[in-house]
């Protein structure tokens, strides 16, 4: 309540300052004004006229240009505050040991690194079928995402599930997603069905990468 009391104090003590300002300002240069009204009275109304109409052209120009700027100002901002929060979600990638998650947990760090990636549309698949993650990629295409934490089956017959379910729904690609270990038989084998295989190792340089590049963006 004080500290109210006294601001209102300080706005006062403001106004009335500005007040005797120009209360004094006007009694030391009255004279000087009383010329300036006569001259500006002497003008012709069509000057006088002219004169507001381009005093009033130039004041919303100027309010237009401060609220441009300040629109560029804030999408600046906004733009920093989403790398900033995009640097702090890839940190936590980062950071993320793969070998101590659980099955579900694995499946969302799958679904932000795909995101960071900038896949689109990527949405976790709650029934019971072969595919865990659906996504678009860069060109629009529909992907399938299947995440294999070490806990589940092996890897081949997964991809090989993944495979059937794309070929029912007419899906040209898919991408296997593993904590576990791929070996390059096994990708060369999957990339036959047009499936991709990556495991924690490629993930986790995947994050890397890609907050590495956050920073030089954000700098």
């Amino acid at each position: 309540m004080q500290e109210l009391t006294t601001d209102k104090v300080n706005r006062w003590l403001f106004w009335i300052i500005i007040a005797f300002f120009i209360l004094v300002t006007y009694l030391n240069f009255q004279m000087l004004f009383g010329q300036m009204a006569q001259i500006l009275l002497s003008l012709p109304s069509w000057f006088l006229l002219m004169t507001g109409v381009v005093v009033i052209v130039l004041m919303i120009h100027f309010i237009n240009q401060v609220e441009r700027e300040i629109t560029h100002l804030e999408r600046e901002l906004f733009e920093q505050q989403g790398m900033l929060m995009e640097m702090e979600r890839l940190f936590r990638l980062v950071k993320q040991d793969l070998t101590q998650i659980s099955p579900r947990e694995f499946k969302y760090y799958c679904v932000n690194i795909l995101k960071a990636q900038g896949y689109e549309e990527v949405k976790v698949v709650t029934d019971q079928v072969p595919v865990d993650i659906t996504a678009l990629d860069f060109e629009g295409k529909k992907t399938y995402i299947k995440c294999v934490s070490t806990s589940l089956e092996i890897l081949r017959e997964e991809i090989h599930k993944l495979h059937y379910k794309m070929l029912q729904d007419g899906v040209e690609q898919g991408i296997v997603l593993t904590n576990g270990p791929v070996n390059e038989e096994e990708e060369s084998w999957a990339s036959t069905f047009k499936i991709k295989c990556l495991n924690g190792k490629n993930l986790n340089q995947i994050a890397h990468n890609l907050l590495d590049l956050s920073k030089i963006i954000l700098s």
